[in-house]
């Protein structure tokens, strides 16, 4: 018999040109809470079940190329 994985959740990280307006939006217009914050450059947002991380494009492509 095959064994099959299943997935019960997954956390984006996604890229933001601006994350204070970013989450102002997620907060208001769709209701995430703001677990973390630091100097608009990073954010970590939770609604029930659904967890997203966003990023500034500097810090997505610095993450790229330091790899």
């Amino acid at each position: 018999m095959i064994s099959v994985t299943e997935f019960r959740s997954a956390t984006p990280i996604l890229a933001s040109l601006d994350i204070a307006r970013t989450v102002a939006f997620y907060e208001t217009k769709l209701g995430f809470t703001t677990l973390y914050s630091a100097q608009n450059e990073y954010a970590v947002l939770r609604k029930d079940s659904i967890g997203l991380h966003k990023c500034t494009l500097h810090y997505t492509t610095e993450a790229i190329w330091t790899e």
